[in-house]
């Protein structure tokens, strides 16, 4: 996360945690969205359980949150597009999905001025 922050080489990472471990509840569309609203800003000094390999139950609700000074994120699900989101969407700067599990490798590309600049992976 700090690389993203304090960092202009483009930078990407990828965790996940299953959605009953983690800080999230889901909207009515199906996006991630922290239980207690804004909590991020009083957790500065915090940080969240997740992490780093992509490994659940079948269909296990999960998130995906990918930290990235990338102006642009596209996720992917055994070369499937689980969609491109941009950073300014997100006031804590970390990128997030929901996705059930499935086998795989999961990939995160991020993009500067709509130009491919660094991969992640995840199996």
């Amino acid at each position: 996360m700090m690389k993203t922050l304090w960092n202009d080489t483009p930078h990407l990472y990828i965790t996940t945690q299953s959605l009953d471990k983690s800080i999230y509840k889901l909207n009515n569309s199906g996006e991630p969205v922290e239980k207690k609203k804004d909590a991020w800003k009083k957790a500065l000094w915090f940080w969240h359980e997740t992490n780093e390999y992509w490994n659940y139950k079948a269909n296990e609700p999960t998130v995906v949150e990918v930290y990235s000074n990338c102006d642009e994120v596209e996720l992917f699900l055994n070369d499937t597009s689980l969609g491109r989101k941009k950073l300014d969407d997100y006031a804590d700067h970390i990128y997030k999905w929901s996705v059930p599990f499935a086998e795989g490798q999961l990939k995160a590309e991020g993009y500067i001025e709509g130009k491919k600049s660094r991969r992640d992976c995840r199996d």
